[in-house]
């Protein structure tokens, strides 16, 4: 092609079109000085790398905002085992709404739960079972001295990916009532928001009913779960392609206690209460008026000793039991008698005041304390 015109002024080039008849016209600027500067190459490339990296930063952030957060937590010594947690961020502003629930078992067993509350009484429990590919997800009201109770008033959908696939039991849920329910409440921006876990091994529990019989738990422990780092999103179903999502897992395990420790202390705590109560407490009550010797002061106020010491010891297997929730101490409000009591009894044997009131208080406490202690419980326990 042959530019027109003089040298300086700009020029118009024809290209072949779709339609021969028709030409399109560019005009370039010619300046014979700009083409004889070098072209800065390093420039060039540093400003292209620069755009490149601005867009890859705007692009993960997208991906930041429109992706869930998921908080998940693996039990101690469950490694087969693991719960996740996702908060709406409408629930998480207004304090109302709905939140997101997965349990997940690579291995095959009974059930498996999660629930809401630090303790049994007032917890709101999620217990998953499994018939043949089919999974059942039992809401359950954790009650106090009974078993959990089926919960009919809440509101969970099973979402899409829930069931079994090469032996992983996957239960995907959405939750409703999770935010407040009979006997308890969720703080959704908690950075320490308690929940617990249980599991029972063997056989499948084959069953569609959700308020099948449960067994006892093999295994259970405490969580204290980031429900404010779980906030984000706003998928209806946030654990589909969840391997695409960030996940945190900072939840920390409080405690994990296994069946055949919480046996123990169950075995031990009532060997030492049959002792004190069926046969030392009797024992050192009745052998004062019936064994009247010199010695009967002493071995009495020996008996009484050890009794009210093993009687503590029992006591103190009992309440580190009520901090794993296992259950709660009966006799402790009847209240224990004095060690001034004994001591004055021991002194004057018949002739003080302290010496029907020693006797009574060592034979009634216990069925005080039963009464007391059932009296002031609420009608679900």
């Amino acid at each position: 092609m042959k530019a027109k015109g003089r040298p300086n002024a700009p020029f118009s080039l024809s290209r072949k079109s779709d339609n021969p008849s028709v030409s399109i016209p560019f005009t370039v600027a010619h300046d014979p000085a700009s083409l004889r500067r070098p072209t800065n190459l390093y420039s060039t490339s540093c400003c292209n790398m620069v755009n490149i990296c601005g867009v890859w930063l705007w692009l993960a952030f997208a991906c930041k905002c429109t992706f869930a957060q998921i908080q998940t937590f693996t039990p101690l010594g469950q490694n087969a085992i693991t719960y996740s947690v996702n908060t709406p961020p409408s629930t998480s502003a207004s304090g109302s709404g709905h939140i997101f629930i997965q349990t997940k078992s690579t291995r095959e067993v009974r059930w498996f739960a999660v629930g809401q509350g630090i303790g049994m009484r007032g917890t709101n429990i999620f217990i998953v079972y499994t018939t043949g590919r089919n999974i059942t997800v039992s809401p359950l009201l954790g009650a106090q001295h009974v078993e959990t109770l089926y919960n009919p008033r809440a509101r969970i959908s099973v979402l899409s990916g829930s069931g079994i696939k090469n032996v992983v039991i996957t239960a995907n849920i959405r939750c409703d009532t999770c935010i407040t329910w009979p006997g308890g409440k969720e703080d959704v921006t908690s950075p320490s928001s308690p929940w617990i876990w249980a599991v029972k091994y063997g056989p499948v529990l084959d069953s569609t009913s959700p308020s099948a019989v449960i067994s006892m738990h093999d295994d259970f422990g405490l969580v204290s779960v980031n429900l404010k780092q779980a906030t984000s999103g706003s998928s209806k179903n946030p654990f589909l392609n969840s391997s695409d999502m960030p996940t945190s897992s900072s939840a920390q395990a409080a405690s994990t206690v296994s069946s055949q420790s919480t046996n123990k202390k169950r075995i031990t705590h009532a060997v030492i209460m049959i002792l004190v109560f069926v046969i030392l407490f009797p024992l050192f009550t009745l052998g004062v008026p019936l064994f009247r010797s010199s010695r009967t002061v002493p071995i009495h106020a020996c008996l009484q000793l050890s009794t009210l010491a093993l009687r503590r010891r029992g006591l103190y297997n009992l309440i580190k039991q009520r901090k794993s929730d296992i259950c709660k101490p009966i006799y402790p409000r009847g209240g224990s008698p004095l060690p001034p009591r004994a001591i004055d009894h021991a002194r004057s044997i018949w002739k003080s005041p302290f010496t029907l009131t020693s006797r009574t208080i060592n034979l009634v406490s216990p069925d005080i304390g039963m009464v007391v202690h059932y009296t002031t419980q609420s009608d679900d326990d």
